[in-house]
């Protein structure tokens, strides 16, 4: 990236928002200015604002926090490479996120293929672009978009048994819940490297919306063998529609999505002051480390990993 002509910076890790992704964050308090604050689960918002400022390449080696559930793909504390550049779209990255991973292979590991759960994985191939909707429809027969809101693709999903995990998925806004249901029924079957597009745009609420159909983004996931290893889009710069998503999402938090973004006026006030095209990316350290490695768990592959304490018998 250096090479590329980027920037390396730092952004905070305590933040009085908790935006960048949809995630559930960890809560803090700082006590000598009595707020609540949080730990940060993605720099994208601080990033941007540097990007308004005239910093036109950047990236960050980022801690960030999520308080998820604990899975072999999941950690809650973990290192994320985020970055963007102006006047780039997506499908510019797509192509960058590609160079940088088949040089990652070829510096680190002397070679482009891979073995994966004994499935020999060569990244040098053509990786192809899947939409959502196709997934879903190839593995379920449902066609998402025949179903506008949560409600009635939810009594579809379960006229077919489809079981779902997840207390509430009816209290998920709509991508929240197409994105659930991918997970279950079409991730675990990528073995390949692919491209998977067309994001729903209340999954995608810092993306920019597509030209042909605005209710999709300009949004990618590389996804190999059936993990999601780098997230990325064409990024929304039109202040007037940003705050107009991010109410959503404000609404849909207060109707109980816990993954659901805040209002952040002091990332709109930024945007308000004009931020250019761009394209920004990423992605997980410790989850590329695991792909790369076959490792079965994440876990394995930080050298301190949150575990539940002794209990003193």
């Amino acid at each position: 990236m250096d090479d590329r002509g980027f920037f390396e910076v730092e952004t905070p890790v305590l933040t009085n928002k908790a935006s960048g992704a949809l995630a559930k964050p960890f809560i803090t308090h700082h006590n000598a200015l009595d707020i609540d604050m949080f730990l940060r689960i993605a720099p994208e918002t601080y990033l941007k604002r540097l990007i308004v400022g005239g910093f036109t390449k950047v990236y960050e080696f980022a801690k960030c926090f999520r308080n998820e559930g604990i899975s072999p793909q999941h950690l809650q504390e973990f290192t994320m490479v985020e970055g963007y550049v102006a006047y780039w779209n997506y499908k510019q990255m797509m192509q960058f996120m590609r160079e940088l991973i088949l040089h990652t292979l070829d510096k680190v590991f002397k070679t482009t293929t891979v073995v994966i759960d004994g499935n020999e994985i060569d990244f040098s191939k053509e990786w192809k672009v899947v939409s959502f909707r196709d997934l879903i429809l190839k593995d379920t027969g449902i066609d998402i978009d025949l179903y506008p809101s949560t409600k009635e693709l939810y009594a579809e999903v379960k006229s077919r048994g489809i079981v779902l995990e997840h207390e509430n998925p009816e209290l998920l806004g709509r991508g929240n819940f197409i994105d659930l249901l991918y997970k279950k029924v079409s991730r675990p079957q990528i073995i390949d490297p692919i491209f998977l597009v067309e994001h729903p745009i209340d999954l995608s609420p810092l993306a920019r919306a597509n030209d042909e159909n605005p209710s999709l983004t300009d949004r990618f996931q590389i996804v190999v063998n059936g993990v999601e290893i780098v997230n990325a889009y064409s990024e929304l710069v039109d202040a007037i529609e940003q705050r107009n998503r991010l109410e959503k999402q404000a609404l849909l938090k207060a109707q109980g999505d816990e993954e659901a973004m805040e209002m952040d006026e002091d990332y709109l006030l930024a945007m308000e002051h004009g931020m250019p095209p761009i394209a920004g990316w990423g992605f997980g350290v410790e989850r590329l480390l695991m792909m790369f490695t076959n490792c079965d768990n994440i876990k394995d592959c930080v050298l301190f990993p949150i575990t539940r304490p002794k209990t003193e018998e």
